[in-house]
């Protein structure tokens, strides 16, 4: 099944574009025109990436992602910022609210989809190193459990034991 990337930009050129990019690429592609509908999308849709404009009337992108990644269950979502905005502050901006990365438009087509792959790796390894942390509790949790267990045995022998010798 082929992963789902959320394309949020107000300017329908752009979804498009990004679309056809995203297709060749093996991707499925939801789309958004504003920020507001991005984060009923996100919710519904559960994208395993979001690619998203900064400059949308309305909630703008760095509200976007800020919200995205202030929400528990959508926050491990990754987020690139890609916008015609290059101005340190902005990059500065859009790491404050969380993105993953920044591209500029135009965007290198070669440079999108590389890095769309990273972070989905990233994600797919920060997931599984939460599942054996979860895994190594439970396991941490039943060896204390043994161990106590184990303890009580061996004082129940004990006690055995001394009544045999008195």
């Amino acid at each position: 099944m082929a992963e789902k990337i959320l394309v949020v930009d107000d300017e329908a050129l752009n979804r498009l574009l990004s679309e056809q990019v995203l297709k060749k690429g093996g991707y499925e592609v939801v789309q958004a025109d504003r920020g507001e509908k991005a984060l009923q999308m996100a919710e519904r849709e559960k994208p395993d990436l979001i690619l998203l404009d900064i400059m949308m009337p309305g909630m703008d992108g760095f509200e976007v992602c800020s919200r995205l990644k202030n929400d528990e269950r959508q926050r491990q979502i990754p987020v690139i910022l890609l916008t015609a905005l290059n101005h340190r502050d902005d990059i500065q901006r859009g790491v404050a609210v969380g993105a993953d990365e920044f591209i500029t438009k135009p965007f290198d087509v070669n440079e999108l989809l590389t890095r769309i792959k990273s972070l989905l790796k990233i994600r797919d390894l920060n997931f599984f190193l939460q599942n054996h942390e979860i895994l190594f509790h439970q396991f941490e949790s039943l060896t204390d459990h043994l161990v106590e267990e184990q303890e009580v045995r061996d004082s129940d022998f004990e006690l055995v034991i001394r009544s045999m010798l008195e």
